[in-house]
């Protein structure tokens, strides 16, 4: 028996006892949003914008029933210098801030405040967008409740595929 062969006999016995997560699973596990900084300049003009937008969006989740929290199950922040907060089931810590850096990402899994972290992407894409490059894991039609956020409450913002790359 080959080594190969040999690691992968014991890896199945080994952990045969352990459930096989479905791909469905697989792929709420991995949900995740990615935004790349573009023009510093840009993105440091709309950021004000952004900060707005970003407390009228969480305000409006919350209205939803979307639990919307704080690193320590407090408020969120979100102020002059940065954005954060998580929900409740939560997953990773999203955090935008003026000093955007190179790249950084959320791993939503699907859960609730996906909506609220879309929402906030799409009027960052928006308001910055040469400022900005917003990807995800999903498609378009993913998006939908945050558009509907964002409809909502700025039904003057064109949203469209192009703000997110897949």
């Amino acid at each position: 028996m080959s080594i190969a062969n040999l690691r992968t006999e014991t890896a199945k016995t080994t952990f045969a006892h352990l459930p096989v997560p479905s791909q469905r699973e697989i792929i709420y596990m991995g949900y995740t949003h990615y935004w790349t900084r573009r023009d510093p300049e840009e993105w440091s003009m709309a950021w004000p914008q952004v900060v707005v937008c970003a407390k009228e969006i969480i305000k409006a989740a919350r209205e939803k029933g979307i639990v919307v929290i704080g690193l320590h199950k407090d408020d969120p922040i979100v102020n002059e210098e940065e954005i954060v907060f998580n929900g409740d089931p939560s997953h990773e810590t999203f955090h935008l801030s003026k000093r955007l850096p190179d790249f950084d990402f959320c791993k939503t899994a699907r859960k609730p405040y996906d909506a609220v972290v879309t929402a906030i992407l799409l009027c960052a894409a928006v308001l910055a967008e040469e400022g900005i490059r917003v990807s995800s894991d999903g498609y378009w039609d993913d998006w939908s409740e945050g558009r509907e956020i964002v409809q909502e409450l700025f039904p003057e913002f064109q949203l469209a595929p192009k703000l997110i790359d897949n």
